[in-house]
């Protein structure tokens, strides 16, 4: 679920930047800003061998810097940045059709 300035994953409301894989949540909290989120977070990411990666920001016009794109589609990785309620409706989407996402749901940037 989710409402104006935080989500709820596992009836658990975070204002928190955290990263949820399909069993599993991580705080980020080593994320301040875009930049950030640099290749060694980029990898943990990678390690679970998704087919894509959402990020939703809950400021407006955010987006990855081309080099972290670049890494992910070198690893056949897509990627998509959107507003935070957004992607969170896409990713459960993408989990019912299991497909193998996780999600970079970014509140504290």
């Amino acid at each position: 679920a989710y409402g104006e300035g935080y989500l709820e994953v596992n009836h658990k409301k975070t204002t928190e930047n955290i990263l949820i894989y399909p069993e599993h949540t991580y705080l980020m909290s080593e994320i301040k800003t875009i930049d950030d989120i640099d290749e060694t977070i980029l990898n943990k990411a990678i390690d679970f061998d998704p087919e894509i990666i959402l990020f939703g920001f809950n400021a407006t016009n955010h987006f990855l810097p081309r080099d972290q794109i670049k890494l992910l589609h070198k690893n056949q990785i897509a990627v998509e940045c959107m507003n935070l309620m957004s992607a969170c409706r896409t990713f459960n989407i993408l989990l019912s059709e299991q497909r193998r996402v996780i999600f970079f749901a970014l509140n504290r940037l």
